[in-house]
């Protein structure tokens, strides 16, 4: 991960990497960054490659619900918005900060 650029470092933070030495390489992401990863796909390949000496197809699915954090009916801990790896990039990027944050409500059912 040295080798990969602050943006691709905070795109993999959320993601797990299944087994190195299948092929397709599973990386299980969030579905909230599944979309930002996609079109990283090949830069994705590409560090893998460097890192194992080894070309690999990498696969991106959605992480299980199971699997995404905190179970179900337990809160999750409070967090700061600006601990998230993608909005640290933006605030260095942009020299900026963070305003009022309002956290999205959770769907029922």
């Amino acid at each position: 991960m040295d080798r990969a650029s602050a943006r691709l470092r905070a795109l993999l933070a959320g993601v797990e990497a299944g087994p190195l030495d299948a092929d397709p390489l599973v990386l299980h992401a969030p579905a909230r960054s599944i979309g930002l990863i996609e079109p990283q796909r090949e830069a994705v390949e590409r560090l893998i490659r460097e890192a194992t000496d080894r070309r690999v197809r990498v696969e991106i699915r959605e992480r299980a619900a199971d699997e995404a954090g905190a179970p179900a009916g337990e809160p999750r801990p409070e967090v700061s918005v600006t601990d998230h790896p993608l909005v640290r990039a933006a605030m260095e990027a942009f020299d900026g900060t963070v305003g009022r944050v309002t956290p999205k409500r959770p769907r029922d059912g």
